[in-house]
């Protein structure tokens, strides 16, 4: 759970691959699903502590942050510009349907401030975005894994699982460019 832990914290400041990645993995490696909803509160625990971290840091050096974070893989000005727009827009409601257009939730921390959301908003509504994403990708696996495909061998169920996400990750790359 470190792992998972640590993976969340990192892609909310600088990673670019989803904490989906290992906690889909700890779903189809693991039968407990009690084991499962506590891998996901550390993830999002993780995930919130990474987002407060770009959140206070970008309050008083929005520029630093945002050259630093056009140098993360697959981020680009577009990016940025969709999460003003959303925030300008929807507010906290930006935050809670960012995981449907694919951009990283380490921009709309990186953002909120500067577009009028209070600190407590936003760890509020950054815990409960990051609840469903996080929970509907490893519940959707664990059910895949044990459930409808139970009979197959431990081994080549990590093999799926990681075809699927190296489709996942090649479609994403082939729409935001790395």
């Amino acid at each position: 759970m470190v792992i998972i832990f640590v993976w969340a914290l990192l892609e909310a400041v600088i990673f670019f691959f989803i904490p989906d990645v290992a906690l889909t993995f700890y779903a189809v490696r693991n039968k407990g699903k009690v084991k499962l909803l506590m891998a996901n509160v550390v993830a999002i625990i993780g995930a919130v502590i990474g987002g407060i971290i770009v959140y206070i840091i970008s309050t008083h050096h929005l520029a630093f942050v945002e050259s630093v974070m056009l140098k993360i893989p697959a981020v680009h000005e577009y990016m940025i510009e969709h999460v003003r727009t959303s925030l300008e827009e929807k507010s906290v409601f930006g935050l809670i349907e960012a995981p449907l257009f694919g951009v990283p939730y380490k921009l709309y921390a990186m953002l909120s401030y500067h577009e009028g959301i209070s600190f407590l908003t936003f760890i509020i509504v950054s815990f409960f975005a990051r609840l469903l994403r996080f929970m509907l990708t490893s519940y959707i696996a664990y059910f895949l894994s044990h459930v409808v495909f139970k009979h197959l061998k431990a081994s080549l169920k990590i093999y799926i699982w990681f075809i699927v996400w190296v489709i996942v990750y090649l479609i994403y790359f082939s729409i935001h460019t790395i």
